[in-house]
């Protein structure tokens, strides 16, 4: 006899593992791509803005600023189908960093993208001669800071407590 109760149960236990994989793989895809799409523009020196270079890398870096957001929500929809799944069986200080790493890398990710827009459509002043080439130096430098020093060490945070947790809960 399946009660209410029974039957959601059934019901969620079947779904939050694949709404977990899902949210996943979505948000992996939309990292990968929006990696791929800066790689190159991060690379330039700030010498190299032109007219033509903006022309060139405008629609890219409006892309991957475009997905940034989306890859954010998956990431947050990942944990929380994480925590769903595993209820009562989740350790306080190990489920408090995994939250709060998951919420720090996706707000430095979203920092990151916000400084990347920025450049990108103030640059334009620098082919008119309004910009100097330092606040471009700067730019990038300080995204290389918050991606490569704080959101990939909050991202090692994140999975070491999310590693630990499915050590300890066992699922």
């Amino acid at each position: 006899i399946m009660t209410a109760r029974t039957d959601y149960v059934v019901r969620r236990g079947l779904r939050s593992p694949r709404s977990a994989a899902i949210a996943g793989i979505i948000y992996a895809i939309l990292m990968t791509i929006g990696m791929v799409l800066v790689y190159n523009i991060t690379r330039d020196l700030p010498g190299d803005i032109t007219k033509e270079w903006l022309d060139a890398w405008s629609d890219r870096a409006s892309v991957a600023v475009t997905l940034a957001p989306f890859a954010g929500i998956a990431f947050l929809w990942f944990t929380g189908v994480v925590r769903d799944r595993l209820g009562e069986h989740e350790d306080q200080l190990f489920a408090t960093i995994f939250l709060s790493s998951g919420i720090i890398t996706v707000v430095l990710h979203f920092i990151w993208a916000a400084i990347f827009a920025a450049l990108m459509r103030t640059s334009s002043l620098a082919t008119v001669g309004l910009a100097d080439d330092d606040v471009y130096v700067f730019g990038f430098a300080l995204m290389g800071r918050v991606m490569g020093d704080y959101t990939l060490r909050m991202a090692g945070v994140y999975m070491m407590a999310v590693g630990t947790i499915w050590t300890r809960s066992g699922i």
